[in-house]
């Protein structure tokens, strides 16, 4: 682990907001670009304070404590230094299904996608299958991401692929999360489903996809860890 990481770390764990977003500027000065401030900084402090979480090292107010200052620092960075990409009136909403309550990495994706110009709608963690799919009704979207981290949802993913499937729009089904790396997903997906879990590969997606008439998509596995704010849960 890297020094700027550990003091990162150690700054989150204390709630130590603003030396927490002076090593954020900081590391501006050694990432090329937003996407490995969210990958390299962020993502793998919650991933260290997941596994020590696990390990008994951090209480769940620890735990809670740092989630709280990261969700804090990632929204004022996204607030600061979001691009001014040309809108493309394109529109994708996330969430985390029931059950999942760590809504750090779809936070982060949503954000990467407002920097591409899409309209994005970020409902959350815990959300019922049913009020998603009337939300999608009401709202239509071309994309849904839904992050997955913990071992019990994956009997109920299915049931949310197939249910907003069925909304009548059809749209592009992005799923990501530990889970998409542990376990085999494949018999679960659709051609309009999407597996993620590698940052640059996202970015890729989003410049192909960005710009233009709407296209849809055709079933890929890609490999995003930025859907999984934690390694382990």
């Amino acid at each position: 682990m890297h020094k700027m990481l550990e003091s990162f770390i150690e700054a989150i764990l204390q709630g130590d907001q603003h030396r927490a977003w002076e090593i954020v500027l900081k590391a501006e000065q050694t990432y090329k670009d937003n996407i490995h401030i969210y990958e390299d900084l962020i993502t793998a402090a919650m991933r260290e304070i997941g596994r020590s979480w696990e390990s008994n090292d951090l209480t769940v107010a620890d735990e809670h404590l740092a989630t709280s200052t990261i969700d804090f620092i990632m929204t004022y960075y996204h607030s600061k230094k979001s691009k001014n990409y040309q809108s493309s009136q394109h529109k994708a909403m996330f969430l985390c299904p029931a059950g999942e309550h760590h809504d750090i990495g779809i936070t982060m994706v949503s954000h990467l996608f407002e920097d591409f110009g899409w309209s994005t709608k970020l409902l959350g963690p815990n959300v019922p299958c049913a009020d998603a799919v009337q939300f999608v009704k009401q709202w239509k979207p071309d994309v849904i991401g839904i992050s997955i981290t913990l071992t019990y949802n994956l009997a109920q993913i299915e049931n949310y692929i197939k249910e907003l499937n069925q909304s009548g729009l059809k749209p592009v089904m992005m799923i990501g999360g530990r889970l998409v790396t542990t376990y085999q997903l494949s018999s679960f997906i659709t051609e309009q489903t999407l597996l993620f879990d590698d940052v640059e590969e996202l970015k890729r997606w989003l410049r192909r996809h960005s710009k233009g008439a709407w296209q849809g998509v055709t079933s890929k596995t890609y490999h995003s860890s930025l859907f999984s704010d934690r390694s382990t849960v």
